[in-house]
């Protein structure tokens, strides 16, 4: 579990409107077929499902680990959010549309089984937008920081970074969340086998990697 349920509540209305526009932004630009019934994975503090709402989603629903976020989340969107993990989705198999994943499955202890879940519940036909951490050297520097952040605790680093924006304060959960993963180009090439068709939206990617698959 990261540390949004704090970071997020940093976020001033400004900042989080930026950060809604953001996603909407992206979304009409990467051709994402808002349609149906929409889950948000790892829906945060509900940024990507107010995004799919004012794209005119008809239905969005949320799952969240952390309890606080999952009511922050319901609170701001009004849609449902479910407290769960993104391995383990209290969902029927083959119910959504479209699936929003976005920097989730890294903090996971593994990855592919969140593929496999977000692949269970989507219908034949339906479109996934997934962003993973991606071989880049600013990862380097942030596994220093993670090592770093072990000896000190996060209310502590909070406080020394308080002079930074909060929507730019995000990085300091990679510093202290239990897992990270850096997914490479083969290893996506894996995750995304068992999809019918997907692709790498930035090429050649950043630090981060945005897919768009088809079941």
């Amino acid at each position: 579990m990261g540390l949004y349920h704090t970071l997020f509540k940093d976020y001033n209305k400004k900042q989080f409107e930026h950060s809604i526009n953001l996603q909407k932004d992206r979304f009409k630009k990467y051709g994402l077929l808002i349609r149906g019934k929409c889950l948000d994975v790892g829906c945060g503090g509900g940024r990507s499902i107010m995004a799919l709402q004012r794209l005119g989603a008809k239905e969005v629903v949320g799952i969240e680990i952390d309890e606080e976020l999952a009511e922050l989340a319901h609170k701001r969107t009004g849609a449902k959010v479910y407290k769960g993990s993104a391995l383990s989705l209290p969902f029927n198999d083959k119910i959504f549309d479209t699936v929003i994943c976005s920097g989730v499955l890294h903090h996971t202890d593994n990855v592919a089984k969140g593929v496999s879940e977000i692949l269970r519940v989507l219908k034949q036909g339906g479109q996934v937008y997934f962003l993973f951490y991606y071989e880049h050297p600013v990862w380097k520097k942030t596994k220093i920081m993670r090592f770093i952040c072990r000896f000190i605790p996060f209310r502590i680093m909070r406080a020394l970074f308080f002079f930074i924006p909060a929507n730019k304060r995000y990085l300091m959960d990679n510093w202290y969340a239990k897992h990270m993963h850096i997914i490479t180009k083969d290893g996506v090439r894996g995750l995304m086998e068992e999809f019918s068709d997907w692709r790498i939206i930035d090429e050649p990617p950043s630090r981060n990697i945005r897919i768009m698959a088809k079941k």
